[in-house]
């Protein structure tokens, strides 16, 4: 089996290529704020989640999205997403793939 790797922001420019570059080695599942981002076409599986302003709900359904899937590495693209990822704590914490907190902020 492939490993798992999750990709936010599916519907953003990095995010889109992020998936291009990674979908043909790894099985990806993307998440985004929008039910019609572009990247869900290009993922093998997909979620809607709530925006990073809305913390705890964004952090827990990550979480979720995370055991439900086994998910192996998360690789967030979405500036706001990041620094919300970077300045609390979050289970799974060694799965991201983030700079260090003062590097984001």
């Amino acid at each position: 089996m492939k490993e798992k790797i999750l990709i936010t922001g599916a519907g953003g420019p990095a995010g889109i290529n992020v998936i291009k570059l990674l979908k043909d080695k790894y099985y990806i599942i993307s998440t985004d704020i929008n039910e019609y981002s572009e990247g869900f076409l290009l993922s093998n599986k997909y979620y809607i989640i709530p925006p990073a302003n809305k913390k705890e709900e964004f952090i827990k359904s990550l979480e979720n999205i995370i055991e439900k899937e086994n998910i192996d590495f998360i690789i967030p693209t979405v500036d706001e997403e990041i620094e919300v990822l970077a300045n609390n704590d979050i289970k799974y914490r060694e799965k991201y793939i983030l700079h260090p907190k003062d590097t984001v902020n």
